[in-house]
Formats: C-alpha cells, structure tokens, sequence
C-alpha cells in the first residue's frame, strides 16, 4: 500500500519575513568554511540579498523587512528563528547561544500579525529552522547539533497534539553518514507536495531512506507517497518553493552556477507545473557564511 495524501494541496505564501545583513556579517558569521583566503564580499553580499527580496515580491503579496542587529552576524538567517504552519507559530530557541537573540525582534514582528498563534519553545529545547522541513502532510525534523529531541518533542507537542496538522519525524543527523551535515534541509527541500530535492551523496541517500523508513513506521506498513529528485551539487538541494495551491509550484528559487543541478530541478518542476517560474540567484556570499536559499526568509500563508 502506497501513502495517500488527504491534506489538501499546500496553500500559496501571502506573506514574508526577510531580515537585512547585519554589519558584522562578513567578520563573525558562525560559518564551518575557512573564509581567510576568501573572505565574505560585504557589497556583493547586499546586492546578492536585494536581488533575493526582489524575487519574493514577484511571488508573494505582502514582503516585510524585519531591522538588522549590528551585534547579530547571523540575523539574515531568519528561517531559524520560527517554525511556521498555517496560522500556528513557533518561535524556536537555537541551537547557538550567540544565535538566541535573533528571536526577539522576529517575535516582535510576528506578534503583529492577527492572523498568527505564536508558541514560545522553552528553554530546555533547542530548535533551528534549517533543521525542519514541512511538507503540508508530514514534519521532519534534522536532529543536529543545534537541533534536539525537546525540541523536535515540542514541535510534534504544538503541531500534531494540540492542533493536528501533521505528525513529526526525526532523522538523526549525528549519524557517521551525515554527520557533516549542518541542517536538514542543507541536502533536503520539497519540490512539490510530494517530490523532495536530495543531494546525490552519502548523507541526502542516508536521509531519503530515514524519509522513507519514518513514513512507513509512521503509517503501520505504507510506503512512502514522496518521491525524489537527485542532484549532483548539495548546495542545489536545497530550493525555495512557492505552492501554486494545486501541489505544485508558483516558482522555484535554485542556486545559480550549478548548472546539472539547476537543469534536474527546472526540468522536473516545469514538468509538474508547466506555469513555474525558475529563477537562478547567485548566492556566494551566504554560501561562505554556511548559509542557503530557504535561510533568509520566513514565508507564511497567513
């Protein structure tokens, strides 16, 4: 027997989070690559995140900027700082202790928004984004080393208990196979409803078969109603979707400069969804500070 989805098709984005570069992004950005020989390009950086901002207006209504912090490196990376599904919010507490203050300001934002429930994780959770990918039927959440049991505990606790949205599964990343890995959806991101973009390596094979193992526990026996798209570049599985509301896609962000990857993605996407738009953002900067296409920004259907 085969999963099949009864959750209705993911709904298009109608509102967005993005926040500026802070000033001490170039020097103190936590980052996992040695930039000394090539350190982070601060204008090319601006340019890089205003070309981004402007593709999210073309696809969603309502885009709002939440202010930079000088004493934050890494606030652009708004994606870790909440967990969104529908009109239930979780602010989470992340993984870095010089990362939590991100939360504040996100928060303050968010409040604004009548439409929202906000939860606040506790403190002995600890949670990044990056680490979560919803799928409007299931969450699958990165246990990393900014990710733990709490806090996944706590999403599944906010998300299926008390609201039931969609059951949550944990892959552990601390596995030998994909123990490099900074974030869930650094070699994982949905395409579609029911299609995710791995990275053809040994940790995006190692999370396909724990997606496909936590379904089939999960549903008593089904196989998983997901299917994957490989592709060569991990930088490239990660991909920035935006639901047409018919399970396919408005339009798709990829990583410009990976051209096998980017061809895979646009041919399987146009294919699902022959209206997508592809657009190819050349990220470098964000790169070297381990950053991708989903970190910086948050993207809300209410």
């Amino acid at each position: 027997m085969t999963i099949t989805s009864t959750a209705p098709p993911s709904t298009p984005y109608q509102r967005a989070y993005v926040r500026g570069l802070s000033s001490s992004f170039s020097a103190a950005a936590l980052s996992s690559h040695d930039n000394s020989l090539k350190p982070i390009d601060m204008d090319l950086a601006h340019h890089q995140h205003e070309r981004y901002v402007e593709v999210i207006k073309q696809l969603v209504p309502q885009v709002a900027t939440v202010p930079a912090s000088d004493k934050l490196a890494d606030c652009c990376f708004i994606e870790d700082t909440c967990v969104v599904a529908g009109n239930i919010a979780v602010i989470t507490r992340p993984g870095h202790e010089n990362r939590r203050g991100e939360v504040i300001q996100v928060k303050d934002c968010l409040s604004a928004n009548p439409n929202l429930t906000l939860h606040q994780m506790p403190e002995h959770c600890c949670l990044d984004g990056g680490d979560v990918l919803f799928t409007g039927t299931d969450f699958f959440v990165g246990l990393s080393k900014r990710t733990n049991q709490a806090g996944a505990d706590f999403l599944s606790k906010i998300f299926y208990e008390q609201n039931k949205i969609a059951p949550v599964h944990t892959i552990n990343l601390q596995n030998s196979a994909s123990a490099a890995t900074l974030h869930l959806k650094c070699v994982v991101t949905a395409l579609t409803d029911t299609i995710l973009v791995v990275s053809d390596d040994e940790p995006g094979r190692f999370v396909q078969g724990e997606i496909e193992r936590q379904v089939q526990e999960h549903y008593q026996g089904a196989t998983s109603g997901y299917s994957f798209v490989a592709v060569p570049d991990q930088v490239s599985a990660n991909i920035l979707r935006f639901p047409d509301g018919k399970g396919g896609a408005l339009g798709i962000v990829v990583q410009k400069g990976f051209s096998r990857s980017a061809e895979i993605i646009s041919k399987v996407a146009k294919e699902e969804s022959p209206n997508c738009q592809v657009f190819e953002l050349d990220m470098s900067e964000f790169i070297l500070a381990d950053g991708a296409l989903t970190c910086c920004s948050l993207l809300l259907t209410e």
